[in-house]
């Protein structure tokens, strides 16, 4: 069972940090930030994107110079107010206080989604797979869609579902092939 006090408290943590790319955690997000900003502009400029939890709003900052139109969701309020004192300069985002099971953005499609490093915080494999129907289903065709997340010790101490690694080989989690 998930521990959620740990998951908030981490959480919590990495958004209230005054500079969220000290530590080494954080420089290997950032490597991770850039691998998903390559396959990002190998496919151009976006009309529509969104992305599934923001934290401190690091990528979120990267992300919407490559795209018309950004809508944000995250579970956590701080989150939110973190990610808009540091997009100022970004007038393209919108942005909502949900889950990733939530009916957010209710009826709108996009050309890109990005669900990266939070999908691995649901509690059970069918809650996940649910979150990835929904997910998709709000792609436009011949958009794109980033899951991904870097296998955590911590998501696998707090016995997290998918041991921090929301898609491995086409299947969910770590279920058995």
């Amino acid at each position: 069972m998930t521990n959620l006090i740990d998951v908030k408290a981490h959480l919590q943590a990495e958004i209230t940090t005054a500079d969220p790319c000290v530590s080494e955690a954080i420089r290997s997000k950032l490597r991770r930030y850039a691998i998903k900003l390559d396959m990002i502009r190998a496919h151009g400029h976006f009309e529509r994107a969104l992305e599934i939890g923001c934290a401190a709003g690091v990528f979120t900052e990267l992300l919407a110079s490559h795209c018309r139109t950004l809508h944000v969701v995250d579970v956590m309020p701080q989150a939110i107010d973190r990610m808009l004192q540091r997009t100022l300069d970004h007038h393209n985002i919108t942005c909502e206080v949900a889950s990733a099971t939530d009916n957010f953005a209710s009826g709108e499609t996009f050309d890109l989604i990005v669900a990266a490093e939070v999908l691995c915080y649901l509690p059970d494999p069918a809650t996940l797979r649910a979150a990835i129907r929904s997910i998709a289903a709000r792609l436009r065709p011949g958009g794109l869609l980033i899951f991904g997340s870097a296998v955590d010790e911590t998501c696998v101490r707090w016995g997290l579902a998918c041991g921090g690694a929301e898609t491995a080989n086409g299947r969910v989690g770590n279920e058995p092939a």
